[in-house]
């Protein structure tokens, strides 16, 4: 149960020691999908909103109380017009 570093050019496993970690440069986007009742939206952060199209549900941590009222609602996914549910 452990992450695995693999090389896809050699396709065998790496030690951690053998691996480089390099910090690169990126943006996070933020998204608003408004919810499904009308009474608002949730603000999703990603570094891919490219993958948003894929997006099956929205996951917020139940223990936040400035989410928590979120869970068991759903919201729109922008662009592909799907309901989505949100989870905790």
């Amino acid at each position: 149960s452990r992450i695995i570093n693999w090389c896809p050019h050699c396709l065998t496993a790496l030690s951690d020691a053998e691996v480089e970690y390099v910090d690169k440069p990126g943006h996070l986007w933020y998204i608003r999908y408004p919810l499904s009742d009308g009474s608002g939206d949730i603000v999703v952060a990603t570094t891919r909103p490219e993958t948003m199209m894929g997006d099956t549900g929205v996951a917020v941590n139940p223990e936040d109380e400035k989410f928590k009222h979120l869970i068991g609602k759903t919201c729109i996914l922008p662009i592909m017009n799907r309901e989505i549910p949100i989870v905790g």
